[in-house]
């Protein structure tokens, strides 16, 4: 059974640059788990047979599968009062420059820049991590315009996850 935490695992695997090496220490680290936290994500995701521990490597076609159609009823969209964070959804880069919105959603945060409603992030540790990570950002924004979305955003959102995926294989 998929967490919450091993979408945010998944997303922060395929925003790592093609062929990069790392260590799960290194990219626990980056993300933000702790590694036995990571490990454990691996393993559901290995036994999902969207991550290969052999190849190291993300089964792209399935990974999009689940964001696209599975995402919103995984880790159900929780919105709050309008707060101050990272922008995320429509309100981030690439669906910002896309779409003209009444109102921001953000990711709670005190270092964000943006003021809007508040919409939790796959993980805790996701708006530190985008922060650092403009890929990571975009796609984790992608994912949370697909749970919070309606039709032309998610549509929008289908459109540009599968070019930075096809760019990403």
């Amino acid at each position: 059974m998929l967490k919450p935490a091993d979408l945010y695992v998944l997303v922060a695997l395929l925003a790592l640059p093609r062929g990069a090496d790392w260590t799960q220490a290194a990219f626990a680290a980056q993300i933000g788990l702790a590694q036995p936290a990571l490990t454990r994500s691996l393993q559901r995701l290995a036994q999902a047979e969207l991550w290969s521990r052999t190849d190291r490597r993300v089964d792209i076609a399935g990974a999009e599968g689940l964001l696209v159609h599975a995402a919103r009823f995984l880790v159900p969209p929780r919105l709050g009062a309008p707060t101050r964070g990272l922008a995320t959804a429509h309100s981030a880069p690439p669906l910002a420059s896309m779409l003209l919105a009444n109102s921001a959603t953000v990711w709670p945060d005190e270092e964000g820049g943006h003021m809007g409603t508040a919409l939790e992030p796959l993980h805790p540790s996701a708006p530190k991590a985008a922060r650092a990570n403009p890929r990571l950002h975009e796609l984790l924004a992608l994912v949370d315009a697909l749970r919070i979305g309606r039709a032309r955003e998610r549509s929008l959102a289908v459109q540009a996850l599968h070019e930075r995926l096809r760019d990403a294989s």
